[in-house]
């Protein structure tokens, strides 16, 4: 493993552990922060490392990581730009699809997608 990829888990270990120092109850819950920042890990590495150097489990981890792969990911798209032939495609985490396609301008389709992700 290169020295950057263990250097962020060291980082984020660090994160724990100082957050672990000073919260008031040992029952607080994980800051939502933390939390991204160990699914984040587990792009680089198996997730039962991130869990044993982290101190965390592997089921609330796994909750978290399928949380953050479920939140939509937003582009800003000026369609107004499009001309000639052209093909818009909106997937949602559930795996429906919205495909437009069209050729010359495309239509003003946002309210169509807010919709579509609603």
């Amino acid at each position: 493993m290169g020295d950057s990829i263990v250097s962020q888990l060291e980082l984020v270990r660090e994160r724990f552990e100082k957050w672990r120092s000073i919260r008031a109850n040992r029952r607080e819950p994980i800051p939502d922060e933390l939390w991204q920042a160990a699914a984040e890990l587990c792009k680089a590495h198996p997730i039962s490392n991130v869990c044993h150097r982290l101190r965390l489990s592997h089921p609330e981890l796994k909750r978290h990581i399928a949380a953050s792969a479920q939140s939509p990911q937003f582009m800003e798209i000026d369609v107004g730009c499009l001309t000639g032939s052209w093909q818009l495609e909106c997937t949602r985490p559930d795996g429906a699809r919205l495909r437009l396609s069209g050729s010359g301008r495309a239509p003003a389709a946002e309210a169509m997608l807010r919709d579509f992700l609603s």
